[in-house]
């Protein structure tokens, strides 16, 4: 299990070193002296995975304040690279802080074991194999979606009081989180597989398309994304979204 690379006290080694280089070398909380702490004084072992707790809150705050910033530029400025960039962060960020949360299991087990009287610790190498990631148990799979269970809507349709599940873009398909993860996906989608012109002299693709004015804060959402669309003259019957049916 890689946690963090071991630094050295040389600034620019740390910053030119390769994948493979970094591969090789000591991480900082290795496994074996983490094991041995738990075993000699556990109240130590305890401080140490109350540390990486905050880290991961830390983590989780971060997170959250980039990918708002991420939806923000696109709904403020449409700058789409931009926000590709931080969305690519927050992503990195969501990886380094699965690494420290899988740590944080092995270490609660073990804890738990030695609190037990039970100082049989699990095996180091046993721990790759026994970890379940963040990703298994939540992440959003789109073969889970059941679609007979959800409504599907165009973008110009009303969707007051509906929170999106999954969008399609012609040929692309996206499992949502709601509608600021719908906006950040769009363009995350627009900005890599389609090309945006603003000297661009649009067609009259979508004057047949009567856009529903309904005044909510779904469709003001809903708005964003279909000036989005303009921006790169794609028809709005080309964009659909599935939203939980309501029971």
């Amino acid at each position: 299990m890689k946690l963090f690379g071991k630094v050295t006290s040389n600034i620019e080694e740390n910053e030119n070193l390769t994948p493979e280089a970094t591969e090789k070398k000591e991480n900082i909380l290795d496994l074996e002296v983490i094991k041995f702490v738990i075993n000699e004084f556990p109240q130590l072992g305890e401080d140490i995975k109350d540390a990486l707790d905050n880290l991961i809150n830390t983590l989780d705050k971060s997170i959250d304040i980039i990918e708002d910033r991420s939806t923000e530029v696109i709904k403020v400025s449409r700058d789409y690279k931009l926000s590709g960039k931080y969305r690519e962060t927050s992503q990195k960020l969501y990886e380094i802080n699965k690494d420290i949360n899988e740590y944080i299991n092995w270490m609660d087990k073990n804890l738990k074991n030695h609190n037990g009287k039970n100082i049989a610790i699990e095996k180091v190498e046993n721990v790759e194999k026994e970890k379940v990631t963040y990703d298994e148990e939540n992440a959003l799979d789109a073969d889970e979606i059941k679609l007979d269970d959800y409504i599907e809507k165009f973008i110009y349709e009303d969707f007051t009081g509906y929170e999106p599940c999954k969008l399609k873009l012609e040929n692309y398909e996206e499992c949502v989180d709601g509608w600021d993860d719908t906006i950040v996906k769009t363009a995350d989608i627009l900005n890599k597989k389609f090309k945006c012109d603003k000297n661009l002299n649009f067609n009259n693709i979508n004057t047949d398309k009567k856009v529903i004015g309904k005044k909510s804060k779904q469709n003001d959402s809903r708005d964003i994304i279909i000036e989005m669309l303009e921006d790169h003259n794609i028809s709005l019957s080309n964009f659909k979204m599935y939203i939980k049916m309501v029971k």
